[in-house]
């Protein structure tokens, strides 16, 4: 499924994909950097990735059971889509 960017870089969802995932007008999605491409989830769904967390002043790396092995690559890619 394809759709457009805005001159103003907003991106409209197909309302079957809305539905699917429960989205409406307002809703917060989290975009999130993966190997070459842009993940959009609903917000407060957990992700299937792997992700670079702060707290308390620390950095955690922080991967579901179902996320894919982390390999020297992949923390390269993760390190380099930090903030």
């Amino acid at each position: 499924m394809e759709a457009v960017l805005s001159t103003k870089g907003e991106l409209l969802i197909p309302t079957q994909l809305m539905d699917r995932y429960g989205l409406s007008a307002g809703a917060t999605v989290v975009l999130e950097p993966r190997e070459g491409e842009i993940a959009l989830r609903p917000a407060g769904s957990p992700s299937s990735h792997a992700q670079l967390v702060r707290q308390d002043g620390d950095v955690f790396l922080q991967a579901p059971t179902d996320a894919p092995p982390m390999t020297p690559d992949n923390v390269k890619r993760l390190l380099q889509d930090w903030p």
